[in-house]
């Protein structure tokens, strides 16, 4: 077992903890890296490596891809800059992004439920203006009155993890696009 201690603080500007927490609240994949083995008088050890800080200036861009590789895969890991230093890569782990379909209901707790691990729900329907509002589903990040076949240029797939279909309305579920959408289960 390898333990990573961070000293976080007023001195170090609260960092990584404050660049997490902007990503986590922009929802945005991001990682972070420590200097863990350094054998260049240009890179500290135990230094750590934000994206877009400047602290990356000094480093290859194959480690400004490591970076963005283990934002990607959600993995952390170990990146070796060609004898000059190793990094441990930390990742940011981001809430799944749901798509619920329908607002029967039943589908008001399931959004409720399915956001107090914090997960981002979009609710999407197309017959009901007056149940398709916010006051009705006040945890959702969005509230969306589509019509199936205008469903894509609604919503943006890529960006769900997950979608789940409430709908008791057969033309709304038949509507719903089944594709892969890059590097992540298909909808």
């Amino acid at each position: 077992m390898h333990i990573l201690l961070l000293r976080v603080g007023l001195t170090e500007h609260w960092q990584p903890l404050a660049h997490f927490a902007e990503a986590f609240a922009a929802h945005t994949a991001t990682a972070v890296g420590r200097v863990t083995d350094s054998h260049s008088t240009r890179i500290a050890l135990g230094a750590r490596v934000l994206p877009g800080d400047g602290t990356t200036d000094t480093l290859t861009a194959a480690t400004r891809t490591a970076l963005e590789a283990s934002s990607r895969s959600g993995h952390p890991g170990w990146f070796e800059q060609s004898g000059h230093c190793r990094l441990f890569l930390l990742p940011l782990a981001l809430p799944p992004r749901v798509l619920l379909l329908g607002v029967e209901p039943d589908a008001s707790p399931v959004a409720r439920l399915a956001t107090q691990p914090h997960w981002k729900v979009t609710v999407v329907d197309h017959h009901r203006p007056t149940l398709t509002q916010t006051a009705h589903f006040p945890a959702a990040e969005r509230v969306i009155q589509a019509r199936p076949e205008t469903l894509l240029a609604s919503v943006e797939m890529s960006g769900f993890q997950a979608a789940v279909v409430m709908t008791h309305q057969l033309e709304m579920g038949a509507g719903i696009p089944a594709r892969p959408a890059a590097d992540r289960a298909t909808l």
